[in-house]
């Protein structure tokens, strides 16, 4: 009964520290996730459906001269095409979602990596806001395309806009090291956690949104396109109204002092996993966090092409329900329960870490054997709790580094998620479609065993 009272006073504790702090960067990047979230389901439906109307131009199919807009799926491609068409269509559209992440994450990597150390120097907001001018940029050239009717592979280029300005990289770099500049080592956990709640948060919005739109609407995809542009153009807003730099005069001199040569800053990163006490631990962790993040955008990637197939054949909404599900349970794992784990029961980092490889684990062991939309939605709660190891082992990592070496750090974390992603982006859309033929209990989920053995070579990492 005692746990009751400390319960209490930390909770009362938790609101002080949260009403008193720094807090403008949580609802950043929750807008930015809820764009970001938005427009990769918009995107990856625009592929499908232009491809397959273009697939159809010379068959009977009763809708390809009418001017209003159509939602295009698996089911009327073979009817009016063939099987081999309908697979056509997904190999165009997983081709080009993977040179449009090519066109992001390169860039993005390369970027990142110069700019993370910096802001240990400069500050933070710098980075945030080249960022947030990618997205809008992104988003500007994405309606053009859209309204102009233009080739869909004008997305890579669209893609590389925000790419060569970090992108989602540099926005979690700037988050993760601004929370680390305001927050003790006490409560880091919790508010990196929170950021991460955030973050699911601004995914399930979108997410489902999107699903939910395209579905009333016919996939009519001008009116969330300008959506999309608005949003981004308020992003920039924020930043440069709202944000204050988590770094003070003070530390940037220190910063400097402590690498007087700017080209020592640049290599910063790369000193941190060459050298120092706890090397072992960091390769761990960063090495632990890209298998989770391997399979993550992995299933974020294929999940629209795999409920398009049978025995799902899936509408958007469908899809959106799932993907929203999926983040608003690692919303509450990465708030509720890690403030639960980390801050009353003060259990190690390691230990939420390791919940959240066997949890994704579970979860694509399940997804493997799903046959109906229910057992896609439990899934989507079960596969939530992975955030609790992404959270958990950011938040060891920033441990592990002095205050002034948080930009350097997540410069390298962020920078080898993102090699992580197009690894993903490059494997999994590829194999999706030899994979869809394999088929087990009625059903071609047999890609997402693949995920789950990534998952047991994961788990040995963190119990060391």
């Amino acid at each position: 009964m005692a746990v009751v009272p400390k319960m209490i006073s930390t909770l009362k504790h938790l609101f002080a520290t949260l009403w008193n702090a720094k807090i403008k960067v949580e609802p950043l990047v929750f807008l930015y996730m809820f764009v970001w979230s938005f427009y990769a389901p918009l995107y990856q439906q625009y592929y499908y459906v232009r491809f397959g109307t273009s697939l159809l131009q010379d068959t009977s199919f009763p809708l390809l001269n009418s001017s209003q807009p159509y939602c295009l799926n698996n089911s009327e491609i073979v009817k009016y095409a063939s099987e081999a068409g309908s697979h056509q269509v997904q190999s165009l559209s997983n081709t080009l979602l993977s040179y449009g992440q090519l066109a992001n994450r390169v860039p993005s990597i390369i970027i990142v990596f110069i700019i993370g150390p910096l802001s240990d120097r400069y500050g933070r907001k710098a980075v945030l806001l080249v960022s947030a001018i990618g997205l809008a940029l992104q988003s500007v050239l994405a309606v053009i395309i859209t309204m102009q009717n233009l080739s869909p592979y004008w997305f890579i280029l669209a893609n590389l806009l925000s790419g060569v300005c970090g992108d989602i990289t540099g926005i979690l770099a700037g988050a993760f090291s601004y929370v680390s500049d305001v927050s003790s080592k006490r409560w880091r956990s919790f508010r990196i956690g929170y950021t991460c709640a955030m973050f699911e948060v601004g995914v399930a919005l979108g997410s489902f949104l999107c699903g939910l739109w395209l579905s009333n609407t016919n996939c009519d995809f001008i009116p969330p396109m300008w959506l999309v542009m608005g949003c981004s153009i308020g992003i920039v807003a924020w930043i440069l109204i709202l944000v204050k730099e988590s770094l003070t005069d003070k530390d940037k001199v220190k910063a400097k002092e402590t690498h007087p040569q700017l080209y020592t800053v640049l290599l910063n990163g790369l000193k941190l996993f060459a050298k120092g006490p706890s090397l072992w631990k960091r390769w761990a962790a960063v090495i632990t966090l890209d298998i989770l993040f391997i399979n993550a955008v992995g299933s974020s990637l294929v999940i629209v092409y795999f409920l398009k197939s049978p025995p799902f054949d899936a509408e958007p909404v469908t899809i959106g329900i799932y993907q929203a599900l999926v983040s608003l349970s690692s919303a509450i794992c990465a708030s509720a329960v890690i403030f639960v784990t980390s801050v009353v029961l003060k259990l190690p980092d390691s230990v939420n870490a390791f919940l959240g490889v066997f949890f994704q684990f579970a979860a694509n062991m399940l997804m493997g054997f799903a046959r109906t939309n229910m057992e896609i939605y439990f899934i989507a709660l079960v596969h939530g709790v992975q955030v609790m190891g992404f959270a958990s082992l950011r938040t060891m990592l920033s441990k592990l580094v002095s205050p002034e070496q948080q930009g350097a750090l997540f410069s390298v974390v962020v920078s080898s998620e993102s090699v992580a992603a197009l690894l993903a982006s490059l494997l999994w859309p590829l194999i999706l479609p030899v994979m869809l033929d394999i088929k087990l209990l009625c059903n071609s989920g047999s890609i997402y065993f693949v995920m789950a053995g990534f998952n047991v070579v994961a788990a040995p990492l963190v119990m060391w």
